[in-house]
């Protein structure tokens, strides 16, 4: 899950941590294959993003 923020607020950051707690969640289940998530400020950062989404051993 990459998720394109122009910049941080704290409802962002908020936002952040139910993302966090949603992956940890369906990760542990294992149904659904392993998910990671992103957050990019720059659009150069997005190919970084998704190299380290398709390396993510989980």
């Amino acid at each position: 899950m990459l998720e394109i923020k122009g910049q941080d607020t704290e409802q962002a950051r908020v936002k952040r941590g139910f993302q966090e707690d949603w992956v940890t969640t369906v990760n542990y289940d294992g149904r659904f294959g392993k998910w990671t998530s992103d957050v990019s400020f720059d659009p150069a950062d997005i190919p970084g993003a998704i190299g380290k989404a398709y390396n993510y051993k989980g």
